[in-house]
């Protein structure tokens, strides 16, 4: 996942194949995540339709770490319709075992003159980042954030945020799991495939409007952000 999108340091076929591995890997069973749910979010006292009105069996999207469901959550806790993200039972030391292997390869590399970008410290970095794409109580903390810059100007006013992003829900968020608003939305990547779709020109006055308000609000949330 981290690898396909830095083109700036893969080889482009490299991080073309991975792409697929943002959204497309083979989900785990409804069976299985709603098990992972219940032992994550729910009291001694609860049952799984205690919290969740409705629940899609089927993901949204399977990525390495987890998978992401839309649901409705109950009158007792809002009624919202949200996404609830579950990590995959005993990924973190697979994955971070995967890392030590490829630093192992990549630290046989390093002076190889025709392998120009030292391996061995972008995979200790990716090692240090992946650690925290374990913990979903610091993405969530991450996200109220990120929120709370776009929707507050330099003088700590009130504004309107260039962009709007999911807030989790309070009470409903561990480690290994986090339910969050519901956004319906395309991904980036997935976007000129939609516009082909509904008729729009990717490459038409209408995609480049798209395109240069796209990338000010973009600017203008990251400006907000560091």
């Amino acid at each position: 996942q981290i690898i396909s999108a830095r083109v700036d340091l893969f080889p482009r076929q490299y991080t073309e194949a991975l792409s697929g591995m943002t959204d497309y890997l083979d989900p785990m069973p409804a069976a299985l995540v709603k098990r992972v749910i219940e032992q994550e979010l729910l009291t001694d006292s609860e049952t799984f339709e205690d919290v969740f009105a409705e629940f899609d069996p089927e993901p949204l999207g399977a990525a390495s770490i987890a998978q992401v469901h839309r649901a409705r959550l109950t009158a007792k806790y809002g009624g919202a319709d949200v996404a609830v993200k579950v990590q995959r039972p005993a990924i973190e030391p697979k994955l971070l075992g995967d890392i030590a292997n490829l630093k192992t390869l990549a630290k046989g590399v390093r002076n190889v003159p025709s392998i120009p970008v030292d391996y061995y410290v972008v995979f200790s970095e990716l090692e240090k980042q992946l650690a925290d794409e374990f913990d979903f109580i610091k993405e969530a903390s991450a996200m109220e954030r990120v929120s709370a810059a776009l929707s507050t100007t330099i003088d700590g006013e009130p504004c309107t945020p260039p962009l709007r992003t999911p807030l989790p829900v309070a009470n409903l968020v561990t480690r290994r799991c986090m339910v969050m608003e519901y956004m319906d939305g395309v991904p980036l990547s997935r976007a000129k495939a939609e516009m082909e779709k509904r008729g729009i020109d990717p490459d038409g006055p209408e995609s480049q409007l798209f395109a240069r308000r796209l990338l000010r609000a973009l600017t203008d949330a990251f400006g907000r952000s560091i």
